[in-house]
């Protein structure tokens, strides 16, 4: 009979613990710690530069008539 009573009490209060931490945790990442006129880079850019050798060489050529 307590349980009936008790148990939703103190689930209610673990969801609602849960979900206060994840809502600090998602303010924090939407209010980063930036000073006015201040540059972040968040990531190097991809630097793939490998050429795609299976097409073949480039050849130039002139038109002849």
């Amino acid at each position: 009979m307590i349980s009936r009573y008790v148990l939703p009490f103190f689930l209610k209060r673990f969801i609602n613990n849960v979900q206060d931490r994840a809502n600090q945790q998602y303010q924090k990442q939407q209010q980063p710690n930036v000073k006015v006129g201040e540059t972040i880079i968040d990531k190097k850019p991809n630097t793939n530069n490998q050429s795609n050798n299976s097409v073949g060489e480039y050849v130039d050529y002139e038109e002849v008539e």
